[in-house]
């Protein structure tokens, strides 16, 4: 997988220390919360030092993960999307992630990333295939998904919440 990829609006980046900022700019908020945690509850900029670590460290250990989207024309993080390993049914899947800063909602820019990310699953890392798990209740990441080719496999428990499986195949 590349250290950096590019569309015509985002450049990313694998995460760095100093990310948690950026990080409480995309999960601090109510609109984010409702969708992310079950509790609903934002998150204070501590709470997201164990998944930037993770992230830190998934990138380290696999040499893939999510990254760091910034806008071309502002340098401001706006988006973290990438895959990460899950086990599934005791396999490892490339399971995919995207969160948008709540102020760049609506603009497209999930699916750019999105989109970027996958491609680079499939001819970086020879992907099968890549799975994404979407709340019941997120139809807007139920449409990124779907208009990234995903297709609807089964329901699933993830984090003690029903949510969707959506997989996408290579070819």
């Amino acid at each position: 997988m590349p250290e950096a990829l590019e569309t015509t609006r985002l450049v990313a980046r694998p995460p760095r220390p100093e990310d948690a900022p950026a990080l409480l700019a995309l999960y601090g908020t109510v609109e984010v919360a409702a969708r992310v945690y079950p509790d609903g509850r934002p998150r204070a900029e501590a709470e997201l030092a164990p998944y930037l670590e993770a992230d830190l460290a998934h990138w380290r250990a696999h040499g893939f993960g999510r990254f760091m989207w910034h806008e071309r024309d502002t340098g401001e993080v706006v988006a973290r999307c990438g895959p990460k390993l899950d086990l599934r049914g005791g396999r490892p899947e490339l399971d995919m992630h995207w969160t948008v800063r709540p102020d760049r909602h609506r603009r497209g820019l999930a699916a750019e990333a999105a989109g970027a990310v996958v491609r680079a699953c499939f001819d970086a890392l020879g992907a099968e295939s890549v799975t994404a798990v979407v709340r019941v209740d997120n139809a807007a990441s139920q449409a990124v998904a779907r208009a990234l080719g995903f297709a609807y496999e089964r329901d699933v428990e993830h984090f003690g919440r029903p949510h969707r499986l959506y997989r996408r195949r290579a070819g």
